[in-house]
């Protein structure tokens, strides 16, 4: 009888010693890699505050499908605003990020197409 509670104690001591922690990286058990988001392009069509402001675009960067980080800026009425609006819609397709337009202009004027 001895021996035997001897042994339950040992195999008790042994599972609280060995048995894995209870918070494990979800980073560590990963088999197989994430496949990469899609990109998201939204345009919307609005009435703007400022007249001079030709867009406001939206850039969302994305982490473990969580957004991590956002940044805003506007792009005012000059030759350069076609260049800018499709530089950022190409870039942000390249990283992957969602990008949202928001201009009073038709989307055809950025070079970009909808479908409907």
């Amino acid at each position: 009888m001895l021996p035997n509670l001897f042994l339950g104690v040992l195999r008790l001591l042994t599972w609280l010693y060995w048995r894995k922690p209870m918070a494990v990286s979800h980073e560590s058990h990963e088999s197989k890699p994430q496949r990469p988001r899609k990109p998201t392009l939204m345009y919307w069509m609005g009435e703007l505050t400022e007249p001079e402001v030709a867009a406001v675009l939206r850039l969302s960067w994305f982490e473990k499908g969580r957004v991590r980080h956002v940044e805003e800026f506007c792009v005012y009425d000059s030759p350069e605003a076609l260049y800018v609006v499709t530089t950022a819609v190409r870039q942000a397709a390249k990283q992957s990020l969602d990008l949202t337009i928001l201009s009073e202009h038709e989307p055809e004027a950025f070079g970009i197409c909808c479908a409907n």
